[in-house]
């Protein structure tokens, strides 16, 4: 009966050492982390233009207007004074070009890490949006510009503006293949203003979620079967 009560107490010392571990880390990033319920993707070549809004935050009120169209582009515009990060084209070209950043970027004030990059937002030039990709003909030869073109898997910073504060995140985009085809997969984003944030970066495990999973392995535990003794001493050392 000691043993069993050594086992107790020690399941739960453990689960309460995990709970607030958990707690500790999961307030401390503050982490928003969403997947969309239906696929966002985008195309080059469509029949007709279409819009895709992007509601970050849920409120109901779009952040970003993701657009495909018929002359081979597919651009982001920031709604409000939302800012998502980019490059601009080389001279003399006008415009800019979504950057594609690598998972672990840091997304936040400064854009140190990306070269030649700048926040842009719906004012920054005459256009309004920045380019994910374009398709143009050249000497009966298609070139395709973007900086996702060909990647599983890269990422948009962007900065949300909540109530006058900078909230930065990320979205996931997909184009594995050589052409303007892809999806925005995920995003996530800071809950608390003027905190940088890594691409790819999703929050810890839950407080609750831990302690249910807990709860579940201590139950587990109290219902395994009996073992010879020898089997037992093992199991509870």
């Amino acid at each position: 009966m000691r043993k069993l009560n050594t086992t107790k107490t020690c399941a739960w010392g453990a689960s309460l050492a995990l709970m607030l571990a958990a707690s500790e880390t999961t307030w401390s990033q503050g982490i928003i982390y969403v997947v969309p319920q239906q696929t966002v993707r985008y195309s080059g070549i469509v029949p007709d233009n279409y819009d895709i809004p992007l509601d970050i935050n849920g409120d109901g009120n779009p952040d970003f207007i993701l657009s495909s169209r018929v002359n081979e582009t597919v651009v982001l515009t920031p709604q409000g004074n939302n800012s998502i990060i980019a490059i601009p084209e080389p001279p003399p070209d006008l415009g800019y070009f979504v950057a594609a950043l690598g998972q672990g970027t840091s997304v936040g004030s400064s854009l140190e890490p990306v070269l030649n990059a700048q926040w842009y937002n719906n004012q920054t030039d005459q256009f309004g949006n920045a380019a994910i990709g374009a398709m143009a003909s050249f000497d009966q030869q298609v070139i395709i510009l973007g900086n996702f073109i060909g990647l599983p898997s890269a990422y948009i910073g962007f900065d949300l503006v909540e109530n006058g504060n900078n909230h930065y995140g990320w979205m996931q985009v997909s184009n594995p293949f050589p052409i303007l085809y892809g999806d925005i997969v995920d995003w996530a984003y800071q809950s608390s203003p003027n905190i940088p944030i890594e691409a790819g970066a999703v929050p810890e495990p839950s407080t609750w979620g831990l302690l249910m999973l807990s709860v579940i392995l201590f139950s587990a535990k109290r219902k395994r079967p009996s073992f010879p003794k020898t089997a037992r001493v093992c199991w509870n050392s």
